[in-house]
């Protein structure tokens, strides 16, 4: 058994020695630095960046809208009837003043005739107590006729003008039906929507055709928070309307904020309508500045910490000249960060960084604290460790 035990020991011490042989060979390393050949330093090889401070950020924030015709009207008779003509349909261009549609007219047409009798024998019945009440004052002047029957026939002639003149207004009221008995454009427009065809019977108001302005077109965007305040009528602005960029300018910023979403409408008038289109979206960037002290760092220069903050590791120069025989320059030191905001490769971060001080961007998932490492800038510098050992 003594044996046995010995045989075991000094086979295991043999293992261990060859072991150490192995990694005692040129070009072998261990830890966090990968093999190097001979020659080569065994320190790791880091890039680092000096922390420059910025007072402060600016943050695009994106809010979006839709783009809205000028003006746009669904339009209809005022009166109510049997629709004979309608002259338009959808895509159409009409100017202002054009006729679109025309209600049957026949019972009105036989209301004016009778309107027209109306003022005429109103007129004759006028003229007729006019010439009455002349004879009734002639025979008064010469005291054939009594004081009261002189009366009456001012009377008379009064009601007989009083007929007329509604007589006339009744006659006009049915001259105003009959023009509104024509549907007319109010502005230059396209028609958008035909809702009724000839022989239809609409009621007054029903919306025969819908339309919208050729101007072109505005966006209705709302602005979130104190953004609002630093838009102002007449500033040019890039609105992206179906993934192309165009150039608009602010016609208005609405005073009032919607109870909703807290926000102020901006009105914004396009330059070239050529490729919008009422009820496309449209989107608008506004830089919001950040008044907040930090540093812009490349987002490969951070680990992920503990308590929801990062990690980027700081290098201090080695005292003293060849003290490190790995040809190290710099030691490494953690400092926990708080990421602001993100923008594409780099981050905007406050914590416990300072300035002038340097940090590592590369190999940094193979770093551990306090890991002595060789900066290439040092290096190149023929500082620290490196010295001798080129």
């Amino acid at each position: 058994m003594t044996t046995a035990k010995s045989l075991n020991a000094l086979k295991l011490l043999a293992f261990l020695m060859a072991g150490a042989a192995v990694m005692a060979l040129p070009g072998c390393e261990v830890g966090n630095s990968a093999p190097v050949g001979e020659g080569e330093k065994s320190a790791l090889l880091v890039d680092v960046e000096t922390a420059v401070p910025v007072a402060g950020y600016s943050v695009q924030r994106e809010f979006v809208g839709r783009v809205e015709a000028t003006r746009q009207s669904e339009v209809g008779f005022e009166l109510g009837g049997e629709l004979m003509t309608v002259s338009v349909d959808e895509g159409d261009e009409v100017a202002a003043g054009e006729v679109l549609a025309i209600l049957d007219t026949a019972r009105l047409e036989a209301r004016l005739a009778e309107a027209e009798a109306a003022v005429a024998q109103a007129i004759s019945a006028r003229d007729l107590a006019s010439r009455s009440y002349d004879r009734a004052a002639e025979a008064s002047a010469e005291g054939a006729v009594a004081g009261q029957e002189l009366d009456i026939a001012l009377e008379g002639a009064n009601s007989a003008r009083a007929g007329v003149t509604a007589a006339t207004a009744r006659l006009n009221t049915v001259r105003v039906d009959l023009e509104k008995s024509r549907l007319l454009a109010p502005y230059d427009a396209v028609v958008v929507d035909r809702r009724a065809d000839e022989g239809n019977i609409v009621a007054a108001g029903f919306p025969v055709l819908h339309l919208q302005e050729l101007v072109a077109p505005e966006i209705r965007i709302g602005v979130a928070g104190v953004l609002a305040d630093s838009i102002a009528p007449g500033d040019p602005k890039v609105v992206t309307i179906g993934g192309k960029e165009q150039q608009a300018v602010v016609r208005a910023v609405l005073p009032v904020r919607d109870p909703t979403t807290r926000t102020v409408d901006v009105i914004l008038a396009l330059q070239d309508s050529s490729t919008a289109v009422p009820g496309d979206l449209a989107r608008l960037s506004v830089a919001q500045v950040i008044d907040e002290d930090g540093y812009w760092l490349p987002t490969n220069a951070l680990a992920e910490g503990s308590r929801g903050l990062w990690t980027a590791n700081i290098v201090r120069p080695l005292d003293g000249v060849d003290i490190a025989s790995n040809g190290a320059t710099h030691i490494v030191e953690p400092r926990a960060l708080e990421v602001l905001y993100k923008k594409g490769d780099s981050v905007f971060v406050r914590g416990a960084l300072s300035a002038g001080e340097q940090f590592v961007t590369t190999g940094t998932q193979r770093i551990v604290p306090y890991q002595q490492v060789r900066v290439a800038t040092a290096l190149a510098r023929g500082e620290g460790g490196a010295k001798g050992h080129e």
